[in-house]
């Protein structure tokens, strides 16, 4: 999906080729980061600013560089002297180097403006990077998951009469185990990281193993191992979703 938000992002600007020019500008403002396909309009005000008090060099940077007075542009070369381009060799430049002017887009977007359509594929794309950090797991195995199954059999089975809704969660790129209790309390994850975890398995979950299940809720410790079993089953489909 990242990669998708990306391309929107470049064909969007290669479709308003005045606000990937506008982009370029605000990125060079903020860091020189592009600093290459800098340019100036080729008009009096360019001359003015740079020759003002020093017409000959004016000169001696257009016979030595590469200027032509009709281009529509011009930039200084890496010797110091004039190089005019044309608006279609601008633009020219600006597609191929468009992978470079997104990723410093990317990199930058909070120090620069931009209009309310980038911005808001720009939004959709930081929201697709927090989805994929939030839910890529790295550690967890089969001992955690059967550990992390038995405990909410366990909770369920010999707690629910302090309303313990155990759940699992991914923070950090680990699963994570909370009683999600009044009595119990959360875990210090939770607690301190809430906004950062994510819920993979919670009550909703268990019931749907219980309904499958079918058991006696009057003798639910005889059934402790075979919720346990079919949580472990159910969490590890739910997984499915989240590993690479």
């Amino acid at each position: 999906m990242q990669k998708t938000v990306i391309n929107e992002i470049k064909n969007y600007l290669l479709n308003n080729m005045d606000e990937l020019k506008d982009v370029v500008v605000s990125l060079n403002s903020w860091d020189g980061s592009l600093e290459h396909l800098d340019i100036y309009y080729n008009d009096k005000d360019f001359f003015n600013m740079h020759f003002n008090e020093n017409p000959m060099e004016a000169v001696r940077a257009s016979y030595y560089g590469d200027y032509n007075y009709m281009d529509e542009f011009v930039r200084f070369n890496g010797y110091g002297n004039l190089e005019s381009l044309t608006e279609h060799e601008y633009e020219e430049e600006l597609k191929e180097s468009i992978d470079e002017i997104v990723d410093s887009l990317i990199e930058n977007q909070a120090h620069i403006h931009c209009s309310d359509e980038l911005e808001e594929l720009l939004e959709e794309l930081e929201e697709e990077e927090n989805d994929v950090n939030m839910t890529k797991i790295v550690n967890y195995n089969e001992d955690t998951l059967k550990e992390f199954a038995e405990s909410i059999a366990f909770h369920y089975v010999f707690y629910t009469q302090y309303r313990s809704k155990p759940r699992i969660f991914i923070y950090d790129n680990k699963l994570h185990f909370d009683t999600n209790s009044p009595v119990f309390g959360s875990s210090e994850i939770m607690f301190n990281h809430e906004s950062e975890c994510e819920v993979v398995f919670d009550d909703s979950d268990l019931q749907d193993v219980l309904e499958d299940l079918d058991i006696d809720v009057d003798n639910l410790e005889e059934h402790e191992e075979e919720i346990a079993s079919a949580v472990k089953n159910k969490l590890e489909q739910k997984l499915e979703y989240y590993v690479e």
